[in-house]
């Protein structure tokens, strides 16, 4: 996304009283609170979290494609090629 873009998106969510945090980590969240590490709460009943993800392992061992560790899908998300 083009920084202008996401200055601009930012900007609307703040309007709108969207808190958003960058480079912050969650402890957990209960339904009526945020959990972060270091012990910030924050009262909220919606949460929206993006956390970085890695393949799982397991699909080392499929007889699929894969593409630096993940499934290779087709438009539709179907599994492309199988491998004998």
């Amino acid at each position: 996304m083009p920084a202008r873009l996401a200055r601009f998106a930012q900007g609307i969510l703040a309007q709108r009283s969207v808190d958003i945090r960058f480079h912050t980590r969650l402890h957990g969240a209960t339904a009526e609170a945020a959990l972060l590490v270091g012990g910030e709460r924050l009262p909220t009943r919606t949460l929206v979290s993006t956390v970085p993800t890695a393949p799982n392992p397991l699909v080392a061992g499929l007889p699929v494609a894969t593409e630096r560790g993940r499934i290779v899908v087709v438009a539709s998300a179907r599994v492309g090629k199988r491998i004998a």
